[in-house]
């Protein structure tokens, strides 16, 4: 990812730009929803946390790499 840690999709021809953008925003939002859940539960599990923060990220540099 760019040093800005914001995706890059200008080389995506026409509305798959956008598509793209709105994937990841999805999925980020997914994380954010399952993390906020799990630390305001009256015993988050630890184990479940770092899964999602680790996913999380995961998820966010895959979206934007090209596939090899």
């Amino acid at each position: 990812m760019s040093e800005t840690d914001e995706p890059d999709f200008s080389g995506l021809a026409g509305g798959e730009e956008q598509a793209a953008a709105d994937a990841v925003q999805k999925v980020v939002n997914w994380y954010t929803e399952q993390i906020a859940a799990e630390r305001r539960s009256p015993l988050p599990d630890e184990e479940r946390l770092a899964q999602l923060t680790a996913g999380g990220a995961r998820h966010a540099r895959t979206a934007v790499e090209p596939k090899t």
